[in-house]
């Protein structure tokens, strides 16, 4: 049953690796915000102090920068590495999966 269902183009049985469709991930994010590179993981977040404090930097100033990479990951940061994609403000990211899907949700 399962061969005449291939045959006739109904189902298709494929094998694939999770670094595939992270590596997919990075091709359209880099694609889709004209990124140089994108690198999208999985993992956990790791709390430090370095969590607690902030570096701030005025966005016209970025453009002097010859690479700059936006390392975020969460829902909650989605609407602002949009807007900072959009802005054309990086030239890498570095994400998790989740994020990148759903980054890639409103190109």
């Amino acid at each position: 049953m399962l061969s005449e269902a291939r045959r006739h183009g109904i189902v298709a049985v494929t094998v694939s690796h999770p670094i595939e469709r992270l590596m997919a991930l990075e091709e359209r994010l880099t694609r889709a915000f004209g990124l140089k590179e994108a690198r999208v993981a999985e993992g956990n977040h790791v709390r430090t102090a370095l969590c607690d404090r902030t570096l701030c930097l005025d966005p016209s100033r970025l453009s002097e920068i010859p690479l700059v990479i936006g390392v975020a990951a969460g829902r909650d940061k989605v609407d602002a590495l949009r807007a900072t994609l959009r802005g054309d403000y990086l030239s890498a990211l570095v994400t998790d999966e989740s994020t990148a899907r759903s980054l890639l949700e409103g190109v």
